[in-house]
């Protein structure tokens, strides 16, 4: 799939449906970075098609004016027959289409990234049980940070050394 516009995909996230979007998001930016790369490309070769027949235009004008209406080869009329030149005409417009198609296509890359990071986000979210089911309906509820198994450890070894050392307090005052 060549993501050439913002319809092919959607960029929202479906939180009911996390295991899919994450599965979906490499393979989707990797084919937004493709289409960035072969519109650049294209892009590229226009202008590349562009700077040569103005060239061979410029160099068939210096050889004949009088084929095209000059009786002498200046600078400002030799500009001024390849501005309005069709063929000239014709390949700048599609070097401008090009340029805006880069543009968008770039900005769909970009936004895939930033796709990836609230992807994450989202990620992160569900593990720390921000949302729970209840039916067919997600359900958000306040974000509870669970004790991690080392903390509860923790917290049971520093009481039985509390309550060991008041046992001993208890035996020196005997």
């Amino acid at each position: 799939m060549v993501v050439t516009s913002h319809d092919d995909v959607s960029l929202a996230i479906d939180v009911n449906d996390l295991v899919k979007e994450c599965s979906l998001q490499p393979q989707n930016l990797a084919d937004t970075s493709i289409s960035y790369a072969e519109i650049l490309g294209e892009l590229k070769r226009a202008k590349v098609n562009l700077d040569r027949h103005r060239a061979v235009m410029a160099l068939a004008i210096r050889t004949d004016p009088s084929a095209y209406g000059l009786s002498k080869v200046t600078e400002s009329a030799l500009q001024e027959t390849l501005l309005v030149d069709p063929a000239i005409s014709a390949m700048q417009n599609e070097v401008i289409d090009l340029e805006v198609a880069v543009a968008k296509s770039q900005g769909m890359r970009d936004a895939f990234i930033s796709r990836s990071s609230l992807l994450r986000a989202e990620v992160e979210l569900y593990v720390n049980s921000y949302y729970s089911t209840d039916g067919n309906t997600t359900v958000k509820k306040p974000l509870l940070v669970k004790p991690s198994s080392r903390e509860k450890i923790s917290s049971v070894m520093e009481n039985k050394v509390i309550k060991r050392r008041q046992r001993r307090g208890e035996e020196k005052k005997n």
